[in-house]
């Protein structure tokens, strides 16, 4: 692969968020080291700090005035983004940047 060539695609990545699934398909792409903190929205890092505090789903809606149902949706994306297996996980993942 040229050096034009996965300059190129490493730049749409970063654009379209899918880093995590472009090191899965193409490991040989030099891809830069992000933190949890670039992959994840702030909407998603404000979910994930309310977990790692022990909020349940019910009480993070509560506080963000958003649905359960967003709530479980940001989830699945941060444990998507992050490639946890719990929420437990996404939180010993998360890099918070404190």
């Amino acid at each position: 692969m040229s050096d034009t060539f996965g300059s190129a695609l490493v730049a749409i990545v970063m654009r379209a968020n899918d880093i995590e699934l472009t090191r899965r398909t193409l490991p040989t792409l030099a891809m830069p080291n992000v933190s949890s903190k670039q992959l994840l929205s702030q909407r998603e890092t404000q979910v994930l700090r309310l977990v790692a505090q022990g909020l349940r789903n019910r009480d993070i809606a509560e506080r963000l005035f958003i649905s359960e149902v967003t709530v479980k949706a940001h989830m699945r994306s941060i444990m998507r983004k992050l490639g946890a297996r719990s929420r437990t996980h996404a939180v010993a993942l998360a890099d918070f940047g404190d």
